[in-house]
């Protein structure tokens, strides 16, 4: 009998992370962070690999951006009808490419979109009843034509279509009670289709398998402790796995070819998104963005994990001070291609940005000084107290742990009052020992940030430390 394992897993706690079993001889080698412009994006992006570089999918109306290898903008396009579609996904084709998603009109249809080689649009397809809302158009390109998954009047709803275009059959699923939300992926296997939904109202996650007419031959729920979010399934060497996000922390679920469990782990700890998996020889990963370890708003996220349990092996965090988002994950030769948004501040438009690194583990960094719960007085530590209280000038230590010898880039410092954010570091300390004096220009409560980069995929960790401060005129 195969052993089930369900988990939730703080990943802020150190003793879950595994030590990599990796090589990391010339791990900064080929290691880039290139940030590009966009012309529209909403909070997501779509990206498929081509053999001379990369199209990118992005809108509230439907972008095309195609880059080089290396990021370079080789050209962009706009195929939107006007009518506010939401793009959500592209597959290249032999003379093109098909995007799916749905237009925010009066009744949401979902669409298919054909163009050719160079973004020019061939045709356009909406579907959907009159008077009734549909949401999603995940497209994946099958045998014959392609899949569409959504939602129709919150009920889990797929359609096949020809490669035309033309319908072949539409169907829902799990709708007793009308209680399944959204269809979320689908996969084509050998024998017929994996269809993947979430419900909204038990928080469950639903898998039908069918035949390639749609019949069902069977179905799966998961428990999933969540009423929001979105899912994506990928076939691996021993069966599928299945990785998204919900409004308690994110998940990934493994399963054998029948849709039984191996395992199931639940990621909490902060606000964590999964936005795309993979599998890597040793380990399955997944990106997206969080708020731990973080030196601000939301950090691109890369995690590993151990393909028999789940537990992370290391995880990774890319981005600054504003909100940086990661949505796509491509494996090339052991290394990481992310693709995301760099930079968003509130209602400001964030850049787009392509990130390839290495596999290994991430330094760590600590404040050693002041410590946690002392008093200081004009930087002399005088004694345990109920929270770290600064009279004075004090002297700010940093320590950094770096068993992947990677290369330290900088240390960065921010000084923050209650509702006062900082865009900018106060110091900046390139070489060790990390240490600065500073007569800190505040009173009353603050929090001192420090984010250590390293590597020339620009990796950030980050760790925070409140303290109360007294300035002596």
């Amino acid at each position: 009998m195969k052993k089930i394992l369900i988990a939730s897993i703080a990943l802020i706690l150190p003793s879950v992370i595994l030590s990599s079993s990796l090589n990391i001889k010339n791990i900064n080698d080929d290691e880039w962070n290139v940030k590009f412009e966009l012309p529209s994006i909403y909070i997501d992006m779509d990206v498929i690999k081509l053999e001379d570089g990369y199209m990118i999918l992005t809108g509230s109306d439907i972008w095309l951006t195609k880059l080089d290898k290396r990021g370079n903008l080789i050209w962009e396009k706009c195929v939107s009808s006007g009518n506010r579609e939401l793009p959500a996904t592209i597959v290249e084709l032999e003379d093109g490419f098909a995007i799916g998603g749905y237009a925010e009109r009066v009744d949401n249809d979902l669409f298919l979109i054909k163009t050719d080689k160079s973004g020019d649009l061939l045709w356009r397809k909406t579907y959907g009843k009159k008077g009734v809302a549909e949401f999603g158009g995940r497209v994946i390109k099958v045998r014959g034509g392609f899949l569409l998954v959504g939602e129709q009047a919150d009920i889990f709803w797929v359609l096949k279509v020809d490669e035309e275009g033309n319908e072949i059959w539409n169907r829902t699923f799990f709708e007793k009670g009308k209680e399944w939300g959204e269809g979320c992926d689908a996969l084509e296997i050998e024998d017929g289709y994996l269809l993947l939904g979430l419900c909204y109202s038990n928080g469950r996650i639903g898998l039908v398998k069918v035949d390639e007419n749609g019949n069902e031959i069977w179905n799966k729920t998961y428990s999933r402790g969540a009423y929001e979010g979105d899912a994506t399934i990928i076939k691996i060497e021993d069966g599928y796995l299945i990785g998204g996000w919900g409004e308690l922390g994110s998940f990934l679920l493994k399963i054998d070819k029948e849709g039984n469990i191996i395992w199931y782990n639940n990621y909490l700890g902060g606000s964590i998104f999964f936005k795309d998996i993979g599998e890597v020889e040793d380990g399955y990963t997944a990106v997206g963005y969080w708020q731990i370890k973080n030196i601000g708003g939301f950090d691109i996220l890369l995690l590993k994990v151990d393909k028999d349990t789940g537990y992370p092996i290391w995880y990774k965090n890319f981005g600054g001070r504003d909100d940086d988002f990661g949505y796509r994950l491509l494996i090339e030769n052991k290394s990481y291609l992310i693709f995301g948004q760099y930079g968003k501040r509130g209602p400001q438009r964030g850049k787009g940005v392509m990130i390839k690194c290495a596999d290994y583990a991430p330094p760590e960094i600590n404040i050693t000084r002041p410590k946690e719960n002392y008093l200081y007085i004009f930087d002399r530590e005088i004694m345990p107290y109920d929270y770290t209280f600064v009279i004075g000038k004090i002297t700010i230590e940093a320590e950094v742990y770096n068993p992947s010898n990677a290369i330290i880039k900088r240390i960065e410092f921010y000084i923050d009052r209650i509702r006062e954010y900082t865009y900018e570091p106060v110091k900046i300390l390139y070489s060790p020992p990390y240490q600065w004096t500073v007569d800190i220009p505040l009173h009353g409560w603050i929090t001192l940030t420090a984010g250590l980069y390293y590597g020339d995929a620009e990796g950030v960790v980050g760790v925070r430390k409140d303290m109360r401060i007294i300035k002596l005129i």
